[in-house]
């Protein structure tokens, strides 16, 4: 099963800047793993189910691996402390990541 890196980026109380994120941190994502990539997908949060709630996430990042051994030697490139570093020019919270596989094709 392909392994799908989810990011998922609370909202708070500073805006996640969407058009920094979309015009340098995602260039620098394609730099540094896009050869251990399939795709990626970015979603903007935009709105609750529950009425009157504040936003969860302010965005989602979904990044599909070509392998289980490209998503481990991504994790383990020596630049992917470079991501890390740049999370604060878009967002003042690090996201909360989490390993999936889709279960429908």
């Amino acid at each position: 099963m392909q392994p799908i890196l989810t990011l998922f980026y609370p909202a708070t109380t500073r805006d996640f800047d969407v058009t920094y994120y979309a015009g340098q941190h995602l260039p620098l994502v394609d730099r540094i793993w896009g050869s251990f990539l399939d795709r990626v997908e970015v979603l903007k949060g935009v709105t609750s189910l529950v009425p009157g709630a504040a936003l969860p996430f302010a965005a989602l990042t979904v990044l599909y691996f070509k392998s289980d051994a490209d998503l481990q030697e991504a994790l383990a490139h020596p630049d992917a402390v470079l991501l890390q570093q740049d999370i604060a020019r878009f967002s003042d919270v690090s996201p909360i990541g989490q390993v999936n596989v889709a279960v429908t094709a």
